[in-house]
């Protein structure tokens, strides 16, 4: 796969096809996941079980959450990608109640393409100020 293919198909998984697609079942049927799909991320490591039970919580806690793409690169088989979560905390998400609160998470990943689908990513949340947002830390 090219180096702009691999691009896309982070793109779709973060802009296009990802609300949709985290929505309906938080990606357990992603056509942009491998079934051995590993996350290695502020949460630990994550198969695709797992994130997709974490992905269902957080668009439950934020219904109108969107994802946007802040930079882009890519390099071989690797796509790196700085990119920010918005979204309004509407609805339980991780025992929290919801606040009402409009609240952002920058976010650094670099994800790994093989035959076309992600294998395995590497990202990195902003969680301390995701939850100040929300004044759970101050």
């Amino acid at each position: 796969m090219s180096i702009e293919s691999n691009k896309e198909i982070v793109r779709r998984i973060l802009e296009y096809d990802g609300a949709r697609l985290l929505k309906e079942d938080g990606y357990r049927n992603s056509p942009y996941h491998s079934a051995t799909y590993m996350d290695h991320g502020s949460l630990g490591d994550s198969n695709l079980e797992q994130i997709s039970q974490y992905n269902l919580a957080l668009a439950q806690g934020f219904p109108d959450f969107k994802f946007t793409i802040e930079d882009m690169v890519g390099e071989g088989d690797r796509v790196a990608v700085r990119y920010r979560f918005d979204g309004t905390h509407t609805g339980e998400y991780m025992h929290i109640p919801p606040t009402g609160k409009k609240v952002f998470i920058k976010n650094q990943g670099f994800f790994l393409i093989k035959d076309g689908k992600l294998e395995e990513s590497w990202r990195i949340s902003d969680m301390l100020n995701f939850l100040q947002q929300m004044r759970i830390f101050l």
